[in-house]
């Protein structure tokens, strides 16, 4: 709807009685200024089972309403009775609130980690819809404030503009180095020329680990946002049964403009505790008459392994390496899991295995050494592999990972994931997949749909109902895509996923990639750490050959050429690579299908030390974008406890601007008691063509007792176990975009011993 702009509905209406009747048509509006006409009000001597169209014409005033404020009533009635009617509301071309979630708790926001840690860099996300047949240029700012209710927000950078195609959702993302911990409430404003903002927020609980009919208070803070004294009233909308709710004060009376008050929620859990992100209680707040803010309160365990962001079938924090897969060949699988508790925690991880598709049962066999035990810091990340085996699946599956912690129900999450096959503009590509009914275990009726994330493509199903599906059986069922004529490919963007219900719940599904033939980033880790990339011997010497190459795979079944174009930089950030002494810097191979080669060239650096290696992979055909793979590490000994070890490299603004750039950490098997900085800790304000220094500090306290000693030796023998190695990335950022980054890995003094499963051979 546009201001002064008529628009026309054209709807149906029907005669639900046996015999012929006069219906009449009312119009009730709720806005003032609204024209609002039907082009008939009477349909007389409507017969049974006839149907008549009638036009509803309504002209918005110059200023438009909010989101799903009502517009018109449109009510039919015959002899006397309502037989029906229908609501028009005002929704603005592109979407920020899905129903029905509330304005303090929106889904459409996601953050990756959460809680926030200080210094830790944060991914926040705002799924953006357009259901319009047009395209739609829009901006979104965000913004964060303290946990609380009725405070205010402080912007995170300036305005994005995001651009959406028709039909199309997008998802628009930014990295944030919160100056905080602890929780707190993410903002997002949706703006469109010629309509009111929109706005969204997600103010979630989530820190406190929850124990059975144990009561437990949180304390939050709630401001009077307007410019008068008011008083604010709190209400509690409890979501399960059988929970202690509680409020320290529910009357706010006479609060000044800008005062702040403390509230203390506390709840009790009863016996049994609710699944990972059910909700618990909503809290909201209203002051004459309207609300101002809440929060919701949700139950996750001490160490969660869902990300928020990602489908439970899709999930990023489960790595496998190398995928697909090549039968026989040793393969890791890994996990990433985040504590945000103030306790350190111990869980169990077990790996198992199902071919892909939906719906099949999983196995843990053949996966060594399995479950393992993964220690993860305080307030912190930890990681864990394991070694499988594969049998000859075509190289794609499913990997499930199952967590658990004592005291806690177990928690799961799956990896299922399509690529390898060579999509070609306008070619359709179809992909035949099983799908089953487990964990049932009686026939079921099995539903499939469709999750579009690329518009433009054409998407197809075929059955996407399964009747009567009994216990192990495997229906086959077809994918079809097809990309389209003038649209990039092998982005890595997800295209599709793939969805089965039985009863109206999920049982699975699976992600399917734009992921070029021959991929050479690994989506577990982070493009400036790139383990496909080696360099032989590192740090380098100066005027020393060096071996410097890459792997690569090509995970089709057809031949594929690339070329790789190697290049080098200072070890640092932002620091322009140059072929400088690399011969030849140029390398174009052709694979067979299926096959996997290391590429290299020689490299004669005119400087030693600690460097940064750079690989572009590219289509000589111009089928599938180019892709770039950095290795920035530096792989130290674990210093001696007591000894503060310093690590520098060089941040440097190759633009013509002045830029700040945020300093980020993240660690991961890095125990709490470590002292980890750096200098800057926060941000580098750099000029135009500037450069500047970061340092981090690390320093491992000694124990100071014999127990604290034998602890922190059984700690490091839990990590080398689960294949943890002690990580430390530096990481910055301009206006949330990610610039560049550094990583330090931590030796252990022994080996981790890997145990591979025995091969008998009859002679």
């Amino acid at each position: 709807l546009r201001p002064h702009i008529p628009d026309s509905l054209t709807f149906p209406v029907g005669n639900p009685f046996g015999r012929p009747v006069t219906v009449t048509l009312d119009v009730r509006p709720h806005l003032p200024n609204w024209e609002v006409e039907l082009s008939s009000n009477v349909l007389p001597n409507l017969g049974p089972g006839q149907v008549e169209h009638v036009t509803l014409t309504v002209i918005p005033p110059g200023e438009l309403p909010d989101d799903r404020t009502p517009v018109v009533d449109v009510e039919a009635h015959a002899e006397g009775e309502l037989i029906g009617g229908f609501r028009k509301v005002f929704r603005p071309p592109v979407i920020l609130h899905p129903f029905p979630d509330p304005t303090y708790a929106e889904r459409e926001i996601t953050v990756e980690p959460y809680p926030a840690l200080a210094g830790r860099p944060s991914e926040i996300c705002v799924e953006l819809r357009n259901p319009t047949p047009f395209p739609r240029d829009v901006a979104v700012q965000f913004s964060w404030a303290h946990f609380g209710i009725g405070l205010g927000f402080t912007p995170i950078n300036g305005l994005r503009p995001v651009h959406l195609p028709p039909y199309s959702v997008v998802k628009e993302c930014i990295h944030w180095v919160p100056p905080i911990s602890g929780h707190v409430c993410l903002q997002v404003e949706l703006l469109i020329e010629g309509y009111p903002t929109q706005r969204s927020q997600r103010n979630i609980d989530v820190n406190e680990p929850l124990e059975p009919r144990t009561p437990h208070a949180m304390a939050f803070l709630v401001g009077n946002p307007f410019d008068h004294p008011v008083t604010i009233t709190l209400g509690l909308i409890p979501h399960f049964p059988d929970w202690g709710l509680e409020l320290s004060q529910d009357v706010l009376p006479n609060m000044a403009h800008s005062e702040v008050r403390e509230v203390v929620l506390t709840v009790t859990p009863p016996d049994d505790l609710p699944g990972d992100g059910d909700p618990i209680v909503d809290v909201e707040a209203y002051a004459e008459g309207r609300l101002i803010g809440g929060f919701r309160k949700i139950f996750r365990p001490p160490v969660p392994i869902h990300r928020p962001r990602d489908p439970v079938y899709a999930e990023s924090e489960i790595s496998v390496d190398p995928y697909p897969v090549v039968p026989g060949m040793p393969t890791k699988l890994g996990v990433e899991v985040f504590n945000p508790t103030d306790q350190d925690r111990v869980v169990q991880a077990t790996f198992s295995i199902a071919p892909f598709g939906i719906g099949l049962p999983f196995d843990p066999a053949h996966i060594t050494p399995n479950p393992i035990m993964i220690f993860v810091p305080a307030r912190g990340a930890a990681t864990g592999h394991v070694i499988w085996a594969p049998p000859d699946w075509g190289g794609k599956f499913c990997v499930r990972v199952e967590l658990e912690m004592e005291g806690h129900e177990p928690i799961w999450s799956q990896r299922n994931i399509d690529v390898g096959e060579p999509l070609r503009p306008g070619e359709p590509h179809q992909l035949v997949f099983p799908v089953g009914g487990w964990p049932h275990s009686g026939p079921v009726t099995v539903s499939l749909g469709l999750v579009p994330h690329k518009p433009g493509w054409g998407l197809s199903l075929y059955p996407d109902t399964l009747a009567n599906v009994m216990p192990g059986q495997q229906v086959p069922v077809t994918l079809t895509v097809v990309p389209p004529l003038d649209g990039p490919l092998g982005t890595g963007e997800p295209i599709v996923d793939v969805e089965a219900f039985v009863e109206g719940v999920l049982i699975g599904g699976f992600r399917k990639l734009d992921r070029p033939p021959v991929p050479i980033h690994k989506p577990h880790e982070r493009g400036y750490a790139e383990s496909e990339i080696r360099i032989d011997p590192y740090p380098v010497q100066q005027g020393q050959p060096t071996w410097v190459s890459a792997e690569v795979q090509n995970t089709s079944e057809e031949e594929m050429t690339i070329s790789l174009a190697f290049g080098w930089a200072k070890f640092g950030m932002g620091i322009p690579f140059t072929t400088t002494g690399m011969a030849p810097p140029v390398r174009t191979v052709t694979l067979g299908a299926e096959m996997t080669a290391t590429v290299g060239v020689t490299w004669t650096p005119p400087q030693g030390g600690h460097q940064c290696v750079q690989v572009r992979l590219s289509d000589p055909s111009g089928t599938y974008e180019p892709q770039l793979s950095q290795r920035n590490v530096d792989v130290a000994e674990r210093p001696p406890c007591g000894m503060t070890k310093v690590f520098s490299f060089t941040v440097y603004n190759d633009s013509p601007f002045t830029v700040t750039v945020d300093i980020g950490m993240v660690t991961f098997n890095v125990p709490a008691e470590w002292e980890v900085t750096t200098v800057p800790s926060d941000t580098l304000e750099l000029g135009p063509y500037g450069e500047g220094t970061v340092t981090v500090l690390v320093r491992i306290p000694c124990p100071e007792t014999a127990s604290a000693l034998r602890a922190q030796r059984e700690v490091a023998a839990m990590q080398q176990a689960a294949g943890g190695v002690a990580t430390i990335d530096v990481e910055g950022y301009v206006e949330g975009e990610l610039v560049g980054g550094i990583e330090i890995q931590f030796e252990g003094k022994e080996e981790r011993e890997v145990y591979l499963p025995v091969v008998l051979r009859a002679w």
